[in-house]
């Protein structure tokens, strides 16, 4: 059953626990389009096209959720779908759902049990510990596994896997997770048995460790649940007989024959190699091996049995030397304390700001010592202020390291080679971006192994391209953002295919004359998929929507460059930090924008002559001799009392590539302003990244310029929808 799949449970359990932390509560469902995407996701994966289906059924429900009832609707569906797969939710803290109390009772999981909660989960400071270490661990081993995998001689990979084992070992120990503690020492023992040179890692072994790795991961997740919940502990008697199937990889020394190696993997039984062997002695002059696979046994398991024996004959029988450990020099803080911190210094950059704007309004605004004292005031607040906002900064690596993972699992399960590189790991990033484009990145990763590397061989020899598809993960700075881009050589998209589709769903008007950008932006839409079934789709449709609504909501931007035959880049673009930016003050009427510095190239004030109107385009205002879109903010946001065309000023804006000219009454002069969020009830309005209190105590706007620029070029998003049309004023008022 599709369900039983490991990554599909992931998910499933996911959903239920979001389900249930609602209490009840239909209000913005938004939050569950990112999980059902990556359930999807996960379905496909296990070949499940008709689950596939009804999952996309209900993003489109949850994306669709106008008003209450629809969004009611929408979580019961999900529950439903729940329900019958054996996971049952309770919709409210009082009263379970008609759905899940209509269903019968789900037949236990033969391979779970449950335990009482040891008591030494109930010291919060020891349980934080335990699954800060097992996270960091095991996402490391994922990348020392991969590093294992390509290089069997990497002997600091060896050592930093068995260390990171051994730790979660003692960790689970000291608080009596007995299962956790078996696991990861069968594992631990195996990779001993190669540092001693006892016996070698190859491809079984690393699966098997692989493995391990999973379960001791979901397992850690389950001691989180129960803790937390106070709920007897699942414990996965799986994981048991997976640490038993360790324990036999670790007993083969390097002598070990064929019949051996594939008895312990579990590619065979005895029997089999005892009649296989007695067809040798009758006068059967083949090898093992192809006895064996007329037999029924695998090829591929018969093949890495045999790259086993080689590579044991081939390891050097030197032993490794053991690797000197390090001390790293950091400490763990808390993020909620930055978090506070962040704020703190915040509210502060606001107080000096204010304080400034009074003396130069009062009467001790020529005192050149109280100039000199606000300008020290202000170059410290801004240098404490970026202190604390690094603090938040980390290295992209972690997140890297885990969709390499992600592209290995790929690329078996499709049975595709795939060369994965990643460059720019160290590109520093805002914690929380890091974790918010955790889930869009393994999206777009995903497809460009699923759906981007051609599915045969032949068609990449053919293109005259290595059999290997390559995938690549870059990340780098410029112009004061991070770009984060997935590339891959394999097909590309095909802009006929794309057009066509939308063309016959009513998207696009049959005579409309679309860019290249703006057909690629056509994949982004909700459930637009190139062809009729999941499991044949050539192109890049299927969630990506749930990708761009990511980028969007964190102030970045998504774009996709793709060469037909050739291969696709997605590139994201996103701020360093969400927590602070430079901006340009504008004013409007007796309205106050902030502009954000990086998207601003220059600011003029128009002559009549520059200014035109052309048929088709709107109003254009040529700077320095390019013709430009001119955006009226007054009239985009419904303000009275705004100065005209020839007394004003236009900003020459740019985002991706894209240029207007907004017109604006003054200029305020530029400021460092702290973000603040607009919160849900207005994340309608798609033309403000967020609200900033201005010097003057006034609540100010920052303007999104992508979404204006958009707007101007007759982009099919409007800049506010229907429901949120008179909310501008209101909100600047």
């Amino acid at each position: 059953m599709w369900a039983d799949d490991l990554p599909v449970k992931q998910q499933l359990d996911r959903l239920a626990t979001l389900l249930a932390a609602r209490d009840g509560s239909t209000a913005d469902v938004s939050g569950l389009l990112g999980p059902l995407a990556e359930l999807r996701l996960a379905a496909f994966d296990a070949g499940a096209s008709d689950e596939v289906a009804r999952v996309e059924q209900l993003m489109e429900m949850v994306a669709g959720a106008a008003d209450e009832p629809a969004a009611a609707a929408a979580v019961q569906a999900i529950a439903a779908l729940l329900a019958d797969l054996g996971v049952n939710v309770v919709l409210a803290a009082d009263e379970p759902s008609a759905i899940a109390a209509a269903e019968p009772e789900p037949e236990p999981d033969a391979d779970i049990e449950t335990i009482p909660l040891p008591a030494a989960l109930e010291d919060e400071e020891l349980l934080v510990e335990f699954l800060v270490e097992a996270d960091e661990h095991l996402t490391a081993a994922d990348t020392l596994l991969l590093h294992l995998e390509r290089d069997h001689d990497d002997i600091e990979s060896l050592h930093a896997l068995f260390r990171g084992l051994h730790t979660i070992k003692g960790l689970a120990g000291f608080l009596e997770l007995e299962a956790i503690g078996t696991l990861a020492h069968a594992a631990e023992s195996l990779l001993d048995a190669v540092r001693r040179n006892e016996r070698v890692l190859d491809g079984i072994a690393i699966d098997a460790i692989f493995t391990a790795v999973d379960k001791l991961r979901a397992m850690v997740v389950a001691v989180e649940r129960a803790a937390k919940g106070k709920t007897p502990l699942p414990v996965d008697r799986s994981a048991i007989a997976h640490a038993e199937h360790l324990r036999k990889l670790t007993a083969l020394d390097k002598k070990a024959r064929l019949g051996e190696i594939l008895v312990a993997a579990g590619a065979v039984d005895e029997q089999t190699i005892d009649a296989s062997i007695e067809q040798q002695k009758a006068g059967d002059a083949r090898p093992l091996g192809t006895l064996l696979i007329e037999k029924g046994v695998a090829a591929k398991q018969v093949a890495q049995g045999l790259r086993a024996q080689r590579l044991a004959a081939e390891r050097k029988q030197d032993e490794p030397a053991p690797s000197s450990s390090t001390t790293s020099n950091t400490i763990r803080v808390p993020v909620d304390r930055l978090d506070l911190l962040v704020d703190a210094i915040g509210e502060l950059a606001i107080a000096q700001s204010m304080l400034s704007e009074l003396a130069r309004s009062g009467l001790n605004a020529r005192s050149s010592r109280l100039q000199r004292t606000l300008a020290h005031v202000e170059r410290t607040t801004r240098e404490l202020h970026s202190l604390a906002s690094s603090m938040r900064m980390v290295p992209l690596r972690r997140a890297f390291d885990k969709l390499a993972r992600v592209a290995r699992d790929a690329a078996r399960r499709t049975g595709k080679e795939i060369d994965f590189c990643c460059h720019g790991e160290e590109t520093e990033l805002d914690k929380k971006l890091v974790e918010a484009i955790g889930d869009p990145l393994l999206h777009i990763v995903r497809n460009a192994v699923g759906h981007g590397i051609e599915p045969e061989v032949e068609q990449r020899r053919t293109a005259g391209k290595p059999d290997a598809g390559k995938v690549t993960l870059t990340a780098f700075h410029r112009g004061g953002s991070v770009f984060i881009e997935v590339s891959d050589d394999g097909r590309g998209l095909s802009r006929e295919r794309i057009l066509k589709k939308a063309r016959s769903q009513g998207i696009v008007d049959e005579n409309a004359n679309l860019s290249e950008d703006e057909i690629y932006q056509l994949i982004l839409r909700p459930g637009f998929s190139t062809a009729p079934k999941v499991t044949d789709l050539s192109g890049r449709g299927v969630g990506l929507d749930v990708v761009k609504r990511t980028v969007d909501s964190l102030g970045g931007a998504l774009t996709i460059r793709s060469t037909e035959g050739k291969g696709s880049t997605f590139s994201l673009r996103l701020p360093l930090t969400l927590a602070v930016m430079d901006g340009m003050v504008v004013r409007i009427g007796n309205q106050r924008y902030a502009i954000p510095l990086l998207s601003m190239v220059r600011s003029v004030r128009p002559a009549r002559e520059d200014v035109h109107q052309v048929v088709g385009c709107g109003e254009l205002v040529s700077i320095r001799g390019q013709l430009v879109p001119l955006v009226r903010l007054a009239q985009l946001f419904n303000i009275r009392g705004a100065a005209g065309l020839h007394e004003g000023f236009v900003v020459q804006v740019e985002d991706d590539g894209q240029q207007a000219g907004l017109l604006v009454d003054e200029l305020l002069g530029q400021q460092q302003i702290v973000v603040k969020t607009l919160g849900d009830g207005l994340g309608c309005i798609d033309a403000f990244a967020g609200g900033a209190i201005l010097p003057d105590g006034r609540v100010g706007l920052i303007l999104e310029v992508g979404a204006i620029i958009r707007a101007s070029r007759g982009y099919r998003r409007a800049v506010t929808n229907s429901n949120c049309d008179t909310r501008t004023s209101e909100l600047s008022n």
